[in-house]
């Protein structure tokens, strides 16, 4: 798990708190909030990223800067839902 994946043997001894299925803008977003928070969070994708500068590129690539990116993610995802009015 040094690369932040876990792959399905590891993730079924883990306890999860909470499991996302999909990491898009919604999902990444949540999982960063409760991670955050504290809480030990497992992400499910359908498939993976293979395009370069794709998000799973990016984690891969340059770990340091996922979680300022997600952060800043997550901020503009409220932001706009705010503007909308929801």
């Amino acid at each position: 798990m040094a690369d932040g994946k876990v792959h399905a043997r590891e993730a079924q001894r883990v306890e999860w708190d909470v499991i996302v299925v999909g990491a898009g803008m919604g999902g990444g977003a949540l999982g960063h909030r409760l991670a955050r928070s504290g809480r030990k969070v497992l992400f499910v994708e359908k498939g993976r990223s293979t395009l370069p500068g794709t998000p799973g590129t990016i984690r891969a690539a340059v770990p340091e800067l996922a979680e300022p990116m997600a952060a800043i993610s997550a901020a503009a995802y409220y932001d706009a839902l705010a503007r909308a009015g929801r």
